[in-house]
């Protein structure tokens, strides 16, 4: 492991990109006979050096914002494919769904108009989602031996210590999802 300040990943920050001497957790296991597939539900990432060491494939969304079921689309091919190989894998699917700003394409907030309600929207429309997921998981036999981890790289602030969304403090609401 590494602290967060010693990895690049953009060019609004000045830091370097993750060195090829690296060697990340995607590697070993791919070393270990693992299939590593990452599906990336956003073109930002293109951008990115060494930090998808490891992975065999990796799919970018198709644009900036893709529709929100594109990453979890992509996700049931792919575990239809690594259930009938029947070898251990890795699959990181990464939506950048819940993020300012909210709704777009249009779609209303089902709990109000503040930036929080479209916030909790988005939180409502990628648990449908997620739940895609797991049903994915299931049709194709893979919930007795696949471990499933959720997790996101920062939460929003909505007004708290006088700061909105992310990346401006280090307050919980900011660093923690």
């Amino acid at each position: 492991g590494v602290y967060p300040s010693d990895i690049d990943y953009g060019d609004e920050y000045v830091m370097r990109s993750v060195p090829d001497e690296w060697h990340s957790a995607v590697e070993v296991l791919h070393e270990h006979g693992y299939d590593t597939k990452a599906v990336l539900g956003s073109s930002y990432f293109r951008r990115m050096t060494g930090a998808f060491q490891g992975f065999q494939s990796i799919e970018h969304g198709p644009e900036f914002r893709p529709p929100r079921s594109w990453v979890v689309d992509r996700a049931e091919e792919h575990l239809r494919t690594l259930a009938a190989a029947q070898t251990p894998f890795v699959l990181w699917l990464h939506t950048f769904a819940v993020h300012a700003p909210y709704l777009w394409g249009g779609l209303p907030s089902r709990f109000g108009t503040r930036p929080i309600d479209q916030y909790d929207t988005e939180i409502a429309l990628m648990d449908a989602e997620f739940r895609r997921l797991l049903d994915a998981i299931h049709a194709n036999n893979l919930d007795d031996n696949t471990v499933v981890m959720l997790l996101s790289d920062h939460g929003e602030a909505f007004g708290e210590h006088g700061t909105y969304y992310h990346s401006r403090s280090l307050y919980t609401e900011e660093i923690a999802a």
